[in-house]
């Protein structure tokens, strides 16, 4: 932990990378020793109504879930309207895709492996027409948007910024109708020269009425009043100019090929000072890429660089003499690795100088931030505006005038932006909409890189055993705490065969996990390995002691599991495999990939009655029973599909035959039927059909014994399902005609 004295002359110059002092064993014993939860986690439970467990579970599983994501959408990119992540105790990541045909057979297994990843269909908009229609309303194309001129005019003063709301399938823009130099005729008046709800309203109604007409998606209009770049900063150490407060240092940073230096908010000054030393601006401003500034350090400085961030003693992360304890960045240690690559879904944090920590959700990254003078270069030249900026939204999310420049993070410290602004000057209200530079854009748009410096991994786990538990089917790999410094574990599993690789199955802060053996193949042999987990991430290495191998037994399960349909309901029998079975556990799914088994009884019986009333017709499901032991463990499933039979098309070909014993009705067979109702009528004008028989074939023999001597008739034929639903006729020459014989 940093000194008084050290953090006060905390200036800056050219030193080699500390430490990220949220990094490493000393502050993860802190946290367990003294209860320290991150913001995040806290801004996290509050927000979504979790429990602050749930709630770092749920931080550390965004990552992983937004990989499988991608996968999906590689495999559906024509059809991929966007992706993000619900968050609260229905945690879901999710792939939005354009109609409304099912996903691809391997996109669907992606998904179906992962209980808290779906994919939803329904979509009219691809997230590439998305992209064109956020362009064609960006920066100097409204001009060439709209025929009329003044109207351009007008839209472009109030229009703040322009994004992608994949939620919605639709462009959003942030309004500001304080901008507009004349107030429209539709705005409600006022005299506190501050556009009041009732004006925000009636200009959104006029705005979205004005440029829905010119781009073919979606369009959602939300409140930028107020709109801006904070003036002056907190994140890092305060800068000045002039012996006045101005930004506050982002990140320490390396220029590549250059010196060191601090990162802050591109639209900050350029003559900025630390603890009295001034630091030479080296490149930067508000960019097409980025908003953001570097300054080197001086040679000639006696003070240190420290790649981490000064903080107030209100912050949850100093002590009593607001010594910083950190928020620490980090990058692996192998090459080309980014920090902190953001997507919509995340949850993240910025600390303001003003407005302390508060956090919020990624909703776009891809915002359009639409500058007065325009965007530039780092030379000066004004250039169109790029969509690079990243919005966060969140009902505790704070900011105002003071704020820019400051660090953007998730609740393992990592770096992923500079505070832009948003917001307005409010200090005290919440539930703002804020907007950064990502991290990658500003290193790639300043050619620095962020300064980091890894922590060690934990100690690896040698005693790992795995046994499997008789009476409770189940394989309970468990293991002890190799150093403090493991915040959980990361559980892994194998087939015991050559060319078999590892694969995750599970993450736990426990020092045990338990494998239902139903998930296993019997008489199959398994090795389970253990790694480490610090509060960063890092994983500890495996060694000889880090896995053991076990060998799973074969286990009854429901034997002779069948399915069947009557006029009412599906019939869903088995066999005991055993005795003493008490009770079984019913599930059912729709059989189209995607969608899950859920629980529908438990029952004491070999047998269980679906409803047909609940189901839809010509629909396809699974059945899955399980046997639901004294003890409460669930065994081996055991599988069985039918399919609800749908309205039946109606007999075609309707033909009849005079026979020596009768008229010969016959017909094609249609789908879904099972049986057949004849129906005759005397083809005479005022005389209705009669149903005259029931049959499963596809012919009917009508006796000459019923009928009258030269007489004509008229034969129909309806068909009949499983569930006894009818068919029509079909069109109203779907019969047959005959004359019977005079005597």
């Amino acid at each position: 932990m940093l000194k008084a004295k050290a953090c006060r002359r905390l200036a800056v110059v050219l030193v080699s990378a500390a430490v990220w002092l949220w990094a490493g064993s000393a502050v993860a014993q802190s946290e367990s020793e003294a209860g320290f939860v991150h913001p995040a986690v806290q801004s996290y439970a509050r927000e979504h109504s979790v429990s602050q467990t749930t709630a770092r579970q749920h931080l550390d599983r965004i990552a992983p879930v937004q990989e499988i994501l991608l996968s999906i959408m590689r495999l559906e990119a024509p059809r991929v309207a966007g992706s993000s992540i619900d968050h609260g105790a229905d945690f879901m990541g999710w792939v939005s895709l354009v109609g409304e045909d099912p996903p691809s057979t391997d996109a669907a297994k992606i998904a179906d492996a992962h209980p808290d990843v779906e994919i939803r269909v329904g979509a009219k908009h691809t997230y590439g027409e998305l992209e064109a229609a956020q362009q064609r309303l960006s920066s100097d194309l409204f001009d060439q948007t709209m025929g009329d001129l003044e109207t351009a005019a007008r839209v472009s003063e109030m229009v703040v910024s322009i994004g992608i709301d994949v939620e919605t399938n639709s462009v959003a823009i942030g309004l500001d109708p304080g901008r507009a130099k004349n107030r429209s005729r539709r705005s409600v008046p006022t005299t506190s020269g501050i556009v009041s709800d009732e004006e925000f309203a009636a200009e959104a109604s006029w705005i979205t009425e004005t440029l829905q007409d010119n781009i073919p998606v979606g369009l959602s209009v939300a409140d930028g009043r107020g709109f801006g770049p904070s003036g002056t900063f907190f994140g890092g150490v305060t800068m000045t100019i002039r012996h006045r407060d101005s930004c506050t240092s982002g990140f320490a940073a390396k220029q590549i090929g250059g010196p060191y230096g601090i990162i802050t908010a591109g639209h900050c000054p350029e003559d900025q000072s630390m603890f009295g030393v001034p630091l030479p601006w080296v490149k930067g401003w508000v960019s097409r890429t980025a908003d953001a500034q570097f300054h080197k350090i001086p040679i000639d400085s006696v003070h240190s660089l420290i790649d981490g961030y000064k903080c107030e003693t209100r912050s949850p992360w100093c002590d009593v003499t607001g010594v910083a304890t950190g928020v620490g960045v980090w990058r692996s240690d192998e090459p080309n690795t980014p920090v902190g690559i953001v997507k919509e879904g995340h949850h993240l944090c910025h600390t303001g100088r003003k407005t302390d920590t508060t956090c919020g959700k990624v909703t776009d990254i891809a915002t359009i931030i639409r500058h007065s003078d325009g965007c530039k270069k780092s030379d000066g030249t004004v250039v169109n505006c790029s969509p690079v900026f990243i919005r966060v939204e969140g009902d505790e999310l704070k900011a105002c005038s003071g704020d820019s420049g400051g660090p953007w993070f998730d609740h393992k410290g990592m770096a992923y932006g500079i505070h832009y602004g948003g917001g307005g000057k409010d200090c005290n209200s919440t539930g703002k909409t804020l907007f950064f530079s990502a991290i990658w854009h500003v290193e790639d748009f300043l050619g620095v890189k962020v300064l980091t410096n890894p922590p060690s991994p934990p100690e690896r786990v040698d005693d790992v055993t795995a046994e499997v538990v008789p009476g409770f089917d189940m394989v309970r790999v468990s293991w002890t705490k190799p150093s403090s410094e493991a915040e959980r574990y990361v559980v892994y599993r194998r087939v015991a065969k050559k060319r078999y690789a590892y694969r995750e199955i599970a993450r736990t802060r426990s020092t045990t996990y338990v494998d239902p053996l139903w998930k296993l193949d019997p008489g199959s042999e398994y090795y389970y390995r253990v790694r480490a987990e610090n509060n960063l991430g890092l994983l500890s290495e495996p060694g000889p002691g880090s896995y053991d191998g076990v060998v799973v037994p074969s286990l009854d399960k429901p034997r002779n599991l069948k399915a069947t349909v009557n006029l009412t309901s599906v019939r869903v029998s088995w066999e005991a495999p055993t005795k003493g079975i008490t009770r079984y556990v019913v599930y059912r799914r729709i059989a189209l990939r995607g969608y899950q088994y859920k629980e529908i009884a438990t029952t004491t019986n070999t047998e269980y009655y679906d409803r047909v009333s609940e189901l839809k017709l010509g629909t396809e499901y699974y059945y899955r029973v399980r046997i639901l032991k004294f003890w409460g463990t669930l065994g081996i499933p055991a599988f069985v599909g039918i399919t609800i039979p749908g309205v039946p098309g109606y007999p075609n070909n309707v033909d009849a035959e005079l026979r020596f014993t009768g008229v010969r009705v016959s017909w094609t067979k249609p789908y879904w039927a099972e049986s057949y109702i004849v129906y005759r009528r005397v083809a005479k004008q005022g005389y209705p059909y009669r149903q005259i028989a029931t049959t499963t074939n596809t012919y009917y023999t009508d006796p000459l014994s019923r009928l009258q001597p030269g007489t004509e008739y008229y034969y129909r034929v309806k068909a009949v399902n499983a569930i006894n639903r009818r068919s029509t006729w079909g069109p109203g020459n779907n019969y047959a005609d005959i004359t019977t014989p005079r005597s």
